[in-house]
């Protein structure tokens, strides 16, 4: 009885907590709020996607470019892409996977869960702790 009384808790307690990240017409919202704008940019006829972040206020926060040759992905798993994030203004980089099938949205989802602005600005400790 205790074991499920702490299962029921710790479950409460991450879906309390959990962010609804959403991304709709180029806006990354989270919990229904604007979080950051996000720009599409088409390569290979459509097949691959680069994105380009911003805040509210037009302010470039990442730069997400697919490269599909530089990391080994496995043999039999196809379904996720390797991007090189760089994030601005620190330059900071860092190497995230993306689901090959919907590559806006999970995207969107991994940038918008991420917490890196603070104040509607990169914040170099909170990128760090990102990545």
């Amino acid at each position: 009885m205790k074991k499920l009384f702490f299962l029921l808790c710790a479950f409460a307690c991450g879906t309390i907590f959990a962010q609804d990240v959403e991304y709709k017409k180029g806006k990354i919202l989270v919990d229904g709020e604007e979080y950051l704008t996000m720009e599409v940019i088409k390569m290979n006829f459509g097949l691959t996607k680069n994105f380009e972040v911003f805040t509210t206020g037009g302010v470039k926060v990442a730069s997400a470019e697919v490269n599909a040759t530089k990391y080994e992905a496995e043999k039999d798993d196809n379904s996720f892409l390797y991007y090189d994030v760089t994030f601005f203004p620190s330059k900071i980089k860092g190497v995230f996977k993306v689901a090959s099938l919907g590559q806006e949205k999970s995207f969107a989802q991994l940038i918008g869960s991420s917490g890196i602005l603070i104040n509607n600005k990169p914040d170099d400790a909170k990128i760090q702790a990102f990545i």
